[in-house]
């Protein structure tokens, strides 16, 4: 297809597509003469993923461009690491000593080892969930990586249901698997994160009125 057939499929505009071309996000199209390429099915994913990535993610374009630079250069578990970790750069920094972060980076390596779970050393999770630890600790001095035990085995559940059919042969996707990771990551996290606060509120009306008919419950809310 030609580049405007693929901004009318895509609904990208033609001139956010040819930046994505300068600017390396968006792979060149099959030369068929001068100024003139044809673009295929591959060039639609990877503008899905682009904005995905950049609506739903906030990247920017050169976090983009590492992440989608990636594809075909790096092995399938090398890849989805570099999404992983772009996906959660824009995380607040927490302000731990180095002392604290060590401790808690044993920890976690210890809660991993627990688990069975095979987690990079530069894992950006990794050290995010030492930093939290870290930061936990100052209000509850007691608590240790022991407390995500239960959060851990719901989780890798959750992972198991996103990305467990996905296979190494020569033939996968890595696009595909790309798009697997950036929907769970950016469009299924909000999703979990209410679900856990509708479960907190269905537990502390349960606790405090007793069984409490759901549709005279429903009625009082809007609608």
């Amino acid at each position: 297809m030609k580049i405007s057939e693929l901004a009318r499929q895509s609904g990208v505009p033609l001139a956010t597509i040819k930046f994505y071309l300068r600017e390396g996000l968006l792979q060149p199209g099959v030369a068929r003469g001068p100024n003139q390429s044809d673009y295929d099915e591959s060039h639609l994913r990877r503008l899905r993923l682009i904005r995905s990535l950049r609506e739903l993610g906030g990247l920017s374009v050169s976090t983009i461009r590492q992440v989608v630079g990636a594809v075909g250069r790096q092995s399938r578990i090398e890849l989805l690491g570099t999404a992983v970790d772009a996906l959660g750069s824009g995380r607040p920094e927490v302000r731990i000593s180095e002392a604290e972060r060590a401790g808690a980076l044993a920890e976690i390596d210890e809660l991993f080892t627990t688990l069975g779970w095979l987690v990079r050393p530069n894992a950006a999770a990794r050290i995010q969930l030492a930093e939290t630890l870290a930061a936990l600790r100052r209000d509850m001095p007691r608590i240790t990586a022991g407390a995500f035990v239960s959060y851990a085995t719901f989780a890798h559940a959750i992972a198991e249901a996103e990305l467990g059919d996905f296979s190494d042969d020569d033939q996968a996707d890595d696009e595909a698997a790309l798009e697997a990771v950036v929907r769970g990551t950016l469009l299924f996290e909000p999703v979990l994160l209410a679900l856990r606060r509708a479960a907190h509120e269905d537990i502390s009306i349960r606790h405090y009125l007793g069984n409490v008919n759901p549709a005279k419950l429903r009625s009082r809310g809007p609608q």
